[in-house]
């Protein structure tokens, strides 16, 4: 297992992998933002890792990691579709019934710890600036998940999104813009992600900021929020519709939270979020010393901050 010609091999993909990251801006502003919300945490490096530790991997290391890691205790197998439970389960013993047992092993907690707005740029020739901003949101335990869920598709998911409607189809900003959510064990993200002119930078910022600043002041209205939760458990349901889908739904919930909640658990909670609950979140959420900006274009810091890179 694992014999030094294919590590070498394997090392090599994943080196090109890396590069091609690398090259990509958009992927590049992914990495330079999660380096700002997660500064010297695991949640703030990039999974496939740096050409120096790649490199500086070898056969031992791999051993320990596989039986440190894959462990029954650290396994969870989830599987869905046309199948009859006797035969999955007799299946699943067959394969892992020998199977060693290990430790569970201890995670690295991922907490931003911020006291200031953090902005990065890295220089690039390219045609576009390529820009992430966002906040820390909360967790997948968190009872306010679901309403931040609802207030990123009110804010930019989707052509009649208000990012959408009013940074593009009004002021022509940019060409793409959107916003989405992610939920992790500890922490979360909050984040808007545009290509943008180069020239129309520091406006656009500008503008992303007025939005957010705009649903803090005066909320959302009625028909919005009613939208968004249409789309929302429209969403979930047609997904549904895959087993693949089916499996990760399940598995990730149990594998992260230790309970299922069920599509019907969920739209009730979706049902359960008021205009007054976004307006709240959004005003817990948009902070000028919670924000975080990165970016990749021909552009520098002083472009961004001459706009005025706070919430007013």
């Amino acid at each position: 297992l694992f014999r030094a010609e294919d590590v070498d091999k394997e090392r090599q993909v994943i080196i090109e992998e890396i590069n091609m990251s690398l090259d990509s801006p958009q992927q590049r502003a992914g990495m330079l933002f999660d380096e700002l919300m997660w500064p010297g945490g695991p949640m703030g490096r990039d999974v496939a890792g740096t050409k120096e530790s790649v490199t500086a991997i070898h056969r031992p290391q791999m051993l320990k990691y596989l039986n440190g890691y894959y462990t029954p205790e650290n396994i969870l197998i989830s599987i869905a579709g046309d199948v009859e439970d006797d035969r999955v389960i007799s299946i699943v013993e067959r394969y892992t019934g020998d199977w060693k047992k290990g430790e569970k092993p201890e995670y690295l907690l991922s907490r931003t710890n911020q006291e200031k707005s953090r902005l990065r740029v890295e220089y690039r020739d390219t045609e576009q600036v390529n820009l992430l901003l966002g906040v820390e949101g909360p967790s997948i335990f968190h009872p306010d998940r679901f309403t931040v869920d609802l207030l990123s598709m009110i804010l930019g998911e989707g052509m009649s999104s208000r990012l959408f409607t009013e940074i593009r189809e009004k002021m022509g900003l940019t060409y793409d813009i959107h916003s989405y959510v992610e939920h992790f064990r500890e922490s979360g993200t909050f984040m808007i992600q545009a290509g943008i002119e180069p020239g129309q930078t520091a406006k656009a910022v500008r503008a992303v900021l007025d939005q957010l600043s705009l649903l803090v002041r005066d909320g959302i209205s009625a028909p919005e929020l009613n939208k968004s939760k249409e789309m929302a458990k429209g969403r979930l349901l047609l997904s549904m519709e895959n087993s693949r889908n089916v499996a990760g739904w399940y598995g990730a919930q149990e594998i992260l939270t230790g309970r299922i909640m069920t599509v019907d658990d969920v739209t009730q909670e979706v049902d359960k979020v008021t205009v007054d609950d976004i307006q709240r979140v959004a005003g817990e959420l948009f902070v000028t010393d919670k924000l975080n900006l990165a970016a990749v274009g021909p552009i520098k810091e002083k472009d961004i901050v001459a706009g005025s890179f706070k919430l007013e």
